[in-house]
């Protein structure tokens, strides 16, 4: 599994990746240990809308296209063994075949439901809840690219 280390928060649409083939990528780091059902939990779960928020919370100087360091990724909490190879393994292996939309379309997409309703369970929380925080970021200027004015 790869980590962004940056994103483009206007057309950017993952924050993780995961191959069963070896790879890398310039402006991605490898995570140890993310093979099996873990490994698919934890690309769900860097792909969600609450991991993403902490994600932008943590982002440098430029809103529109934050960078992370290993330390600012490290400090992103993730769910326990359990819930990475339970529910959030199985929204990975149900979405793995969808489009993941960029985060301004998050209302419409299929991928990203499928996984915030995953990660709405493992937080103890309702679908409902992270929906209203995806509509909330969907409508982030720094997403949109609108001024604040218009946003």
């Amino acid at each position: 599994m790869l980590l962004a280390l940056r994103m483009d928060t206007v057309s950017g649409r993952l924050s993780a990746v995961r191959s069963d083939e070896p790879t890398f990528g310039f402006g991605w780091t490898p995570v140890r240990d993310s093979d099996g059902r873990v490994g698919r939990g934890l690309c769900a779960w860097w792909n969600s809308t609450p991991a993403r928020l902490l994600l932008l919370n943590r982002r440098s100087k430029k809103l529109t296209y934050p960078k992370w360091s290993h330390s600012n990724l490290r400090s992103v909490p993730v769910p326990n063994r359990a819930a990475l190879e339970g529910e959030l393994a199985d929204a990975f292996d149900t979405s793995k075949g969808l489009t993941m939309l960029p985060m301004a379309q998050g209302s419409q997409c299929a991928a990203r439901q499928v996984i915030d309703a995953a990660a709405a369970s493992v937080l103890n929380t309702t679908s409902n809840h992270v929906l209203k925080l995806r509509n909330m970021l969907e409508a982030e200027p720094t997403v949109t690219n609108a001024s604040a004015t218009r946003a």
